[in-house]
């Protein structure tokens, strides 16, 4: 919010005006001490001119450290070759009982555990290493 501010160029009290809110709150919303509701974010943006379904040109920083999908009704090698994008010959098996599974398809730390029980699907563990290895 602040950095929006100050890219329009607004005051605190200018922004608070502007918008219909109290600088006061518009200062806890800045440091994080106050949550933005909905109805707040739409008033605000409709104030500004904004829709509120385009939010504007806001950087969005994500961090993934751990990732499990299960896949029902497939098979493993669609899970290689086309959600992961590795051909299966970079991959190696290795039986284990590990998490109930029978065995586990192992490239680096990208994991995808096998059963013959198709209800249990297939399993696709991407830690951290494997999040990094995958990219």
């Amino acid at each position: 919010l602040k950095k929006l501010r100050k890219k329009l160029g607004y005051s605190l009290r200018d922004f608070g005006e502007k918008v219909g809110l109290s600088h006061v709150l518009i200062s806890y919303y800045e440091k994080g001490t106050r949550f933005i509701s909905e109805n707040k974010e739409k008033q605000m943006l409709t104030a500004l001119g904004r829709s509120f379904e385009e939010k504007g040109e806001y950087d969005l920083h994500v961090h993934l450290d751990y990732l499990r999908f299960t896949f029902f009704d497939s098979e493993v090698s669609i899970i290689m070759n086309h959600v992961l994008g590795i051909q299966k010959g970079y991959f190696t098996f290795q039986p284990s009982n590990a998490k109930n599974y029978q065995g586990i398809y192992s490239c680096g730390a990208i994991k995808i555990y096998v059963s013959t029980v198709m209800k249990q699907g297939l399993l696709l563990e991407l830690s951290g290493q494997g999040l990094m290895e995958l990219e």
